[in-house]
């Protein structure tokens, strides 16, 4: 069983590279939707994407399996939005167990379905969360992102797909996916795919990237707009009940 205390006490995005990652990937969802209605976030870490969809939305629900996380999350919102607080639900529970009161207009699944053991029969059961115009936020490591094949060239990993150990033993990754991969997880969910894409160049491993000047990260977010979603740190993809 994974031990979800001991990774909230040795995970902190707010210092960890991953901080930039979560802002350009909410860039990403910013720019399909700029109102997220009634939403729910599953998995919120230290709370860096919560504060940041709270803005958008109607009503928020945040689930993790992480009683650690919750308490730091719900003090920051209780701080920073206090006449919102009443609008923001936490719910300390595994996501297959999760059973919501309402219907959801978007539902953001920021870099954990590599950790779900079936992630194509959740995304079956999230898309039942659904209102009939919602849409769920997918996000996901990517296999072949240019760091990746890098690693592979200088034989740090034998291949692309290979859990390291950061995968498996912080992140509790079953998997790692490609574009293709994504796509297929979500088309045998039976949910339709409005949007796939790639976010951020990352040539570097995290600890390195830590060392460059928000110009120049900026400029590595900008450039992976032009350049094929393949060679991306990160994936995501608008996924729907319908066209």
């Amino acid at each position: 069983m994974f031990n979800y205390k001991k990774y909230a006490k040795n995970y902190n995005n707010e210092k960890d590279f991953d901080r930039y990652l979560l802002d350009f990937k909410f860039k990403m969802l910013q720019e399909w939707s700029q109102n997220l209605g009634d939403c729910l976030e599953l998995g919120c870490a230290m709370g860096i994407m919560t504060e940041k969809l709270l803005p958008l939305c109607r009503s928020l629900d945040v689930v993790d399996a992480s009683a650690d996380y919750l308490k730091i999350v719900q003090q920051k919102i209780t701080d920073r939005f206090p006449d919102r607080r009443s609008e923001v639900s936490f719910h300390n529970c595994f996501f297959q167990n999760y059973r919501p009161e309402k219907l959801y207009d978007s539902i953001v699944l920021a870099g954990v379905l590599p950790a779900l053991d079936e992630p194509d029969n959740f995304l079956r059961l999230a898309g039942g969360w659904l209102k009939e115009t919602g849409f769920i936020f997918i996000t996901s490591h990517n296999a072949f992102s240019l760091h990746r094949r890098i690693g592979k060239i200088m034989g740090l990993v034998g291949d692309e797909h290979e859990l390291s150990e950061r995968d498996r033993l912080l992140f509790n990754h079953k998997k790692v996916y490609d574009l293709a991969g994504l796509e297929d997880d979500i088309k045998k969910s039976g949910l339709v795919i409005k949007k796939i894409g790639g976010v951020f160049l990352k040539p570097f491993p995290n600890d390195e990237m830590l060392k460059l000047s928000q110009e120049c990260i900026n400029a590595f977010f900008e450039v992976s707009r032009q350049l094929d979603p393949a060679l991306a740190a990160e994936l995501y993809a608008i996924a729907a009940k319908s066209k």
